[in-house]
């Protein structure tokens, strides 16, 4: 058991520091894991309008999340205040089905309705 806990907090050891050197070396050499942001700058450079269009759609953007999200705190009951029917069946399986009857089949539906529905007590 001593040998394991040793393994493993050697192994520990060693991930951590090599995940903390890779970081280091990417960052002092200024390596670039994305080239989003490049492709933005020459697209500035080649065409000036494009920066303009550019932060206009990001604004338009913006805005409509900012709208969707207040919509949604709006109608946060929407979801919930909706009605769907589900058709739905039930198998009665008995030796004798007579034994089930039609108010026991609808009571039974009521009761996954209000669970369903979260309503139930």
């Amino acid at each position: 058991m001593k040998k394991f806990t040793f393994l493993a907090y050697t192994a520990i050891l060693l991930l951590s520091f090599c995940d903390s050197f890779a970081q280091q070396t990417a960052r002092e050499n200024n390596i670039d894991k994305c080239g989003t942001q490049l492709w933005l700058n020459s697209m500035y450079n080649q065409y000036p309008s494009f920066h303009q269009q550019y932060e206009d759609n990001e604004r338009m953007l913006g805005e409509a999340v900012t709208n969707y999200l207040q919509q949604q705190q709006l109608n946060s009951n929407a979801r919930i205040e909706a009605i769907y029917y589900i058709p739905i069946v039930f198998h009665v399986v008995l030796p004798n089905p007579n034994v089930v009857t039609d108010a026991m089949v609808f009571a039974q539906l009521d009761r996954i309705n209000l669970d369903y529905s979260g309503l139930n007590p």
